[in-house]
């Protein structure tokens, strides 16, 4: 378990058990490094691999129907190289439809999600000019 002074060596002044305060000059700035370190591997691990992300790589803007985890159909456009989100603790998205031919045809199935977590559709869709790219993170 960590002492006091390791706790506190983060956080300005330090004061040791004896009830000594050292100035903040005297603070253990390496255990302060290791820790902000850890912080990007505590963030991915964060990850519940239930938030979404839906990627329209094509060009133009697409527009589908959600099909909601509540049963619930909502119309949606995807912009052009963008997507569209459900984050964890809200309704996922099960699978989206767009119509063809006057029919409702599915496009995307949640089962087709990669775990990936890209924030740019140059990285996530690549030279890819069509098509829908689901991420889980």
């Amino acid at each position: 378990m960590e002492s006091l002074n390791q706790r506190s060596a983060c956080y300005g002044s330090e004061e040791f058990l004896d009830g000594r305060l050292h100035p903040p000059a005297q603070r253990d700035t390496q255990l302060c490094m290791r820790r902000y370190a850890l912080l990007p591997f505590l963030l991915l691990a964060a990850c519940d691999h239930i938030s979404q992300r839906v990627w329209n790589c094509s060009n133009s803007p697409l527009r589908v129907v959600k099909v909601l985890s509540t049963g619930e159909r909502i119309n949606d456009v995807i912009p052009p190289r963008s997507y569209i989100a459900s984050m964890e603790g809200g309704v996922q998205i099960v699978q989206l439809e767009a119509i063809v031919d006057g029919a409702p045809k599915s496009v995307w199935r949640q089962e087709q999600a990669v775990s990936a977590n890209g924030f740019d559709a140059n990285a996530v869709c690549g030279s890819r000019e069509a098509g829908l790219i689901g991420q889980q993170f």
